[in-house]
């Protein structure tokens, strides 16, 4: 399980989704989860947790 605090790095998905512009932590990841990724639901950011 990830830290609250560790910090994620988004990826440039092919399908771009809006990404933020720095790296966001655990505890600012919202609700979806699909295939190993996390989507942000404050921005849409797309980021990978593995």
């Amino acid at each position: 399980m990830l830290a609250d605090n560790e910090t994620l790095t988004i990826l440039n998905v092919p399908c771009a989704i809006r990404l933020l512009e720095k790296d966001v932590t655990v505890t600012e990841l919202k609700t979806h989860y699909r295939n190993r990724y996390w989507v942000d639901a404050r921005s849409g950011a797309v980021i990978k947790t593995e």
